[in-house]
């Protein structure tokens, strides 16, 4: 009878070994491409300033900041950003590597905007050469 026991537990145990992992159902770590659920990166805040040049206006420059969910994180990890405004020239702002108890707020600057237009940053936090999903992040310039 002992040597039952163990028998059937083995037994049992090769059963539920053979079964496949579905990894298209695995989305609820936010550090990976296929996540679903809150977002990874939020709005945060944003400000407008004209440039002048000898009391002419040259510029005006959107910021928008957004905020890196951290507390989402499935355990403490340094971790880097990449964010490349959404019909921009195509430049990419990499901030990083971060230490897991960083302030976690970025801000990309706009340049040339006009008060009234939304402005988007597609962000992306990578951590070990991996990275999330892609979340955009919008704003209004405003004076």
């Amino acid at each position: 009878m002992k040597h039952v026991i163990p028998f059937a537990l083995l037994a049992a145990l090769a059963v539920s070994c053979d079964k496949e992992v579905d990894t298209g159902t695995l989305t609820t770590n936010p550090l990976d491409p296929d996540y679903i659920g809150i977002p990874l990166v939020e709005f945060a805040g944003d400000s407008s300033y004209k440039v002048f040049d000898n009391a002419v206006a040259v510029d005006t420059v959107y910021r928008l900041k957004y905020h890196i969910r951290t507390d989402l994180f499935p355990h403490a990890t340094a971790y880097s950003v990449e964010a490349r405004q959404v019909g921009g020239d195509g430049m990419v702002e990499q901030h990083g590597p971060l230490p897991f108890t960083a302030d976690n707020v970025f801000t990309t600057e706009m340049h040339h905007v006009t008060y009234g237009n939304s402005y988007c940053v597609d962000a992306q936090v990578l951590v070990s050469g991996s990275g999330s999903k892609v979340f955009r992040v919008c704003g209004t310039a405003h004076e």
